[in-house]
């Protein structure tokens, strides 16, 4: 069942947590090839199952499949130390908080400082925490429910649980930023891109072409 527009609005509202996708980068994509390997990290603060791990995989991966014969092969799930926060904080990334502008390095909940922390492998790798991840530009906090990068080589993305959104759709709109996509859609589109419009398994036009080129 789809959630409404403001049955979302609402919960995001009281995880004082809105859906934002941050991209660490906008260059091409390395080609990606027909059978890619990933890897699951997760942290202490994620409270489900690997196997609720590998089912939303699973389920995010049938897509590329069936529209790109991208077919994913999960080398593992596993707990990773390096995904760990140096200093706990609650909530959103503020300057209060962080006690720096800085969002990438010196917080704890920041999205591009776990990025960083996973070694940079061809592999695709996603990171999963439990707790609120935080992303900006050095100037504005803002709370985030993932961060993909897909600079030549490097194919990581970290999401989080503590988001109204679903394991399911932020692996696979992710994961599509692994694979190329370096824009979003917004209004009625349906896409895999569209931050508004979570239930769906398909990509428009301009996203399907750039995985497609990246194939």
């Amino acid at each position: 069942m789809k959630k409404s527009k403001k049955f979302k609005k609402m919960a995001a509202l009281v995880l004082s947590f809105a859906f934002v996708c941050n991209i660490t980068s906008s260059t091409s994509a390395s080609k990606t090839g027909s059978s890619p390997h990933a890897q699951i990290l997760y942290n202490s603060t994620y409270t489900g199952t690997e196997q609720q791990l590998r089912t939303a995989f699973s389920n995010a991966t049938a897509g590329f499949k069936s529209t790109f014969g991208i077919t994913f092969t999960l080398d593992y799930v596993s707990s990773s130390s390096a995904l760990s926060r140096p200093r706990s904080c609650t909530g959103v990334c503020s300057t209060s908080c962080c006690g720096s502008s800085n969002c990438d390095t010196a917080h704890g909940n920041s999205g591009r400082r776990l990025l960083k922390k996973m070694s940079s492998t061809s592999t695709f790798r996603i990171g999963v925490v439990g707790h609120a991840l935080c992303g900006g530009d050095g100037k504005n906090h803002i709370g985030i429910s993932g961060v993909a990068e897909f600079p030549d080589e490097s194919r990581r993305a970290v999401i989080t649980t503590n988001t109204v959104y679903s394991l399911k759709y932020l692996m696979q709109h992710e994961l599509s930023h692994n694979l190329g996509v370096w824009t979003h859609c917004s209004g009625k589109s349906e896409c895999v891109m569209n931050e508004d419009l979570e239930y769906t398994d398909k990509w428009c036009t301009a996203h399907s072409n750039m995985i497609k080129n990246n194939k």
